[in-house]
């Protein structure tokens, strides 16, 4: 018995020694993993047998078991030689692709089909990846990695070019010819590619067409683009804003606005004209609507002067009818206070004298109040007291105007007896110094006194209770204006800065609204026989315009004080220290004095200072309108701005300094201009173009109607435009080729350049910088292992290309894969199923490009595990000597 007991310990040291020596044979091998020898003793009992004294019957080889410790890892300058460092295996899949194969061993190389491969022809497996890099780990494929960019060549789209121009180069204007160097100023090259990589030689051509003048502030170059011999034409570019970089619209006027701010108005479905950005520059001024009459008739010589003493106040009274911007109220030319003059009035002196009277009626005249009891009443008086009339006019009324007054008076003067003095006095209004006058018949003239006539002085027309003498000109030595705050004229039907002119050249007078614009409008109605004859008029109207003609309307003149030294949110005090300003208004000076009071508001002060500005006139008949006072509650600080809208409207308000105008800039207004856009036409057919619903140009005029809005504002194709600093104004988003075909069917381009690093300075011509999006097919440089296992291609034409992601696997129990050689290993039911995950995840290790891993087999190990396993055979064939002897002895006895 004891013979096989040492038999099995022979076997068993023989198995040891085998394992050991498949160790030592395999130090070299890559990725390989030690084994080791697991025995067993052998022991059988029955069930009724003594187990404490039953002897064993030897040792058996339980199994041959691997060892998936670290291997040392071994550099190579073989990119494709992979190591994992931490768990896991290489997935492979067998040359016939049936078997999936496990291994540790990362000593790749590419077959004849650029697969992955090991050296038994096995293929590395990896996941499929996205642009980001992301694995798919569902989608496996085997790794493989093309020598050529096949397919994956880039058609040229966008080219970048940054060329300085020469400040000084000269204007050439002779037509191009790039055969003939003269025409052209400088010209660059480069390649370009198409879908399927072939180059192309591109050859720009660069002409000065323009250097910056005053009407144009910039320099132009135009550019001719060459793709072999073929010229490609550059295509409709819209113009951009300079801040913002959003495209550029124009309205009917020529303003231009970035997208985002008129987008709400933009009828992208409209047809509309063609606009170049370059040809925005017919700027025009803004004028008002304006009616010019015919030849006044041979019974007038206006030129000479026009007596009026054959003419009565009905021939002058009712000329003919104007309205201004659509008030709706017209007014009526009464010229009637000219009857009877012998006086000869030139067509200049008529148009002033028609303007004044047309400014008077539509402007912010206001009524006289006679409400107050006793202030209807005064006291006239001639030469002596026995001269006296007492004048009572309508009482209680609380509207009448300055000739009503003027009138009511004169009326009661008319009445008293022709031998009384008083009935020779005339009675009038001078609106220059704003006083009633009084004016005798007689030589030398009468002294006329005014009182109230009563105990009380006259608050309304400012007559004392003593009285007072009127001077020389007959004008009481007081200003009365009107008192009441109601309007003559509504303030919504006011209009200010009407004009008549003369032309002495043709004979013709011009009436024109106050306004400028396509929105002012003037119409003449019901003219009278006289009203055609003398001023030429005739029934005529001229509109309002919705298409671009007159202009915008123009700005008034507005002029600014400081923060005054009074508390004006409080109520406080005007006297005779601070109560004078003096005031200049287009052509008329003057000087307002306001009423002293100690309880004067903000809009009580405003309000008052406002009607003695519009009170004021001159000795020619001029007057102030629509002057508005206001208070910036912000700026802290009086505004006063015109009723006027022209450059000939200025304005400056002095007075003391408690209210800040004690330095006061004369301020003038601003008559606008505006530009009329010019319709684009096309150089080579000379047809005006357009731009149809879907943004192409078109010559056909089918279909447009009017002008929109806004309407997008072009580039002039290929063109360059820089400012007077060398910096480049347009094409900010870059010059748009049209699409060019390719000889022999070979395809399109359509591409882009872009000039936006282009300078012009005055250095030389030069090439600053230069690339383009395009590449042809491209060689395989380089490929590059990430730790996560992300595969790229780097190839001779630029490009590079995440190719895949190498997937890691791993087991629940790695000793039980079967190993089958190579390194290699099948998963078994003992193993477990395989894990896929991608290599630095989690239960999973890195990986290592060029480099291995080393076998992780210890000779000196395995050296000390063959003396144990010679020890162990030299003990066990001691013992079978000894079961012999000992079976030879036995035999002997019997013997």
């Amino acid at each position: 018995m004891s013979f096989y007991t040492s038999l099995t310990g022979l076997n068993s040291a023989t198995a040891q020694l085998g394992v050991t020596s498949n160790n030592i044979a395999n130090v070299g091998t890559t990725g390989f993993k030690r084994s080791r020898a697991d025995f067993g003793d052998i022991f059988a009992t029955s069930p009724l047998q003594k187990a404490s004294s039953t002897v064993g019957q030897g040792v058996s080889l339980k199994q041959v078991s691997q060892e998936f410790s670290q291997g040392n890892i071994s550099f190579s300058a073989n990119s494709l030689d992979l190591a994992i460092t931490g768990d896991g295996f290489f997935p492979l899949k067998s040359a016939d692709g049936l078997q999936d194969i496990y291994t540790r061993n990362g000593a790749f190389m590419l077959n004849e089909q650029f697969n992955v491969v090991n050296s038994a022809g096995q293929r590395l497996m990896a996941a499929t990846v996205d642009s980001t890099g992301s694995a798919n780990v569902n989608e496996r494929v085997v790794l493989t990695i093309p020598q050529k960019t096949v397919g994956e060549a880039n058609q040229t789209k966008q080219v970048q070019l940054g060329v300085n121009f020469p400040a000084d180069a000269p204007v050439i204007k002779d037509a191009f010819n790039r055969d003939n160097p003269a025409t052209y100023n400088k010209s660059t090259a480069l390649t370009v590619y198409d879908k399927s990589g072939n180059g192309y030689l591109a050859t720009i051509y660069y002409v000065k067409t323009q250097n910056a003048s005053e009407k144009s502030p910039y320099n132009k170059w135009q550019t001719h683009v060459y793709i072999g011999a073929d010229e490609v034409k550059a295509s409709l570019v819209q113009a951009t804003d300079e801040v913002t970089k959003e495209p550029l619209y124009v309205n009917q006027y020529g303003k231009t606005e970035p997208k985002s701010k008129v987008s709400d108005d933009i009828d992208a479905n409209a047809k509309t004209m063609m606009f170049s950005l370059d040809q925005l520059t017919d700027k025009r001024t803004s004028v008002p609507a304006s009616i010019t009459g015919a030849e006044p008739s041979g019974a007038y010589d206006v030129n000479a002067g026009v007596d009026f003493s054959n003419l009565s106040a009905d021939d002058l009274k009712d000329l003919f009818k104007v309205d201004i911007d659509g008030s709706g109220s017209p007014v009526t030319v009464d010229l009637s206070y000219l009857a009877g003059s012998s006086v000869k009035l030139t067509g200049t002196q008529l148009a002033a004298a028609a303007t004044n009277y047309l400014n008077r009626t539509f402007g912010d005249e206001r009524y006289f109040d006679f409400a107050a009891t006793g202030s209807n009443v005064f006291k006239l008086t001639v030469g002596d007291d026995s001269e006296t009339l007492t004048m009572d006019l309508p009482a209680n009324s609380t509207k009448m105007t300055i000739d009503q007054v003027v009138a009511a008076m004169q009326a009661q003067v008319d009445a008293v007896d022709s031998a009384s003095a008083v009935s020779g006095v005339t009675v009038g209004y001078d609106r220059a110094v704003q006083a009633f006058t009084f004016t005798g018949s007689t030589t030398p003239a009468p002294v006329i006194t005014l009182s109230s006539g009563a105990a009380s002085a006259n608050g309304v027309l400012g007559f004392s209770v003593d009285g007072d003498k009127v001077g020389e000109t007959g004008a009481y030595p007081k200003a009365v204006t009107p008192n009441s705050d109601t309007f003559v004229r509504p303030a919504a039907l006011q209009r200010y800065g009407i004009t008549m002119t003369y032309d002495t050249v043709n004979k013709a007078f011009r009436i024109a609204s106050g306004t400028t614009g396509d929105d002012s409008t003037i119409a003449i109605s019901e003219p009278s026989d006289v009203g055609t004859n003398l001023f030429g008029m005739t029934a005529q109207e001229v509109v309002a315009s919705p298409a671009a003609l007159r202009g915008i309307a123009s700005s008034p003149a507005v002029a600014y004080g400081k923060t005054p030294g009074i508390p004006v949110n409080n109520n406080f005090t005007v006297d005779a220290s601070n109560n004078r300003f003096v005031v200049t208004v287009d052509d008329v000076r003057g000087v307002v004095t306001l009423p002293p009071r100690a309880d004067y508001s903000l809009d009580s002060f405003i309000s008052e200072l406002e009607k003695g500005i519009n009170s004021l006139a001159d000795a020619k008949g001029g007057s102030v309108n629509g002057v508005k006072v206001n208070y910036d509650e912000e700026a802290g600080r009086f505004t006063f701005t015109t009723g006027t809208a022209t450059s000939n409207s200025f304005i400056k308000v002095s007075g003391v300094a408690a209210w800040g105008l004690d330095a006061t800039e004369v301020e003038r207004g601003q008559t606008s201009t505006w530009i009329k856009p010019t319709q684009f036409t096309d150089p080579n057919t000379g047809k005006p173009m357009f731009i149809d619903e879907a943004g192409k140009e078109t010559d056909q005029p089918a279909g447009f109607e009017s002008l929109p809005k806004w309407s997008p504002v072009y580039l002039d194709k290929g063109e360059l435009t820089f400012d007077t600093g060398g910096n480049l104004v347009s094409p900010i988003a870059g010059s748009q080729l049209e699409t060019v075909f390719l000889e022999d069917g070979k395809g399109a381009l359509t591409i882009n350049i872009n000039y936006s690093k282009s300078t012009q300075f005055t250095s030389p011509f030069a090439v600053l910088s230069q690339s383009q999006d395009g590449a042809p097919e491209g060689d395989l440089v380089g490929v590059t292992i990430g730790v996560d296992g992300l595969v790229s291609a780097s190839y001779s034409n630029g490009t590079q290309k995440s190719l895949a992601k190498i997937l890691l696997v791993n087991f629940s129990s790695p000793k039980g894969l079967r190993q089958i050689g190579d390194s290699s290993f099948l998963a078994s039911s003992a193993s477990g199923n395989p894990i896929l995950g991608t290599a630095g995840g989690a239960g999973f290790g890195t990986i290592r490009a060029g480099a291995t891993e080393r076998s992780n087999v210890d000779l000196t190990q395995e050296l000390v595990d063959l003396i144990t396993a010679q020890r162990n055979f030299q003990a066990n064939a001691k013992a079978i000597e000894t079961s012999t002897t000992m079976t030879q002895a036995i035999i002997n006895i019997r013997g």
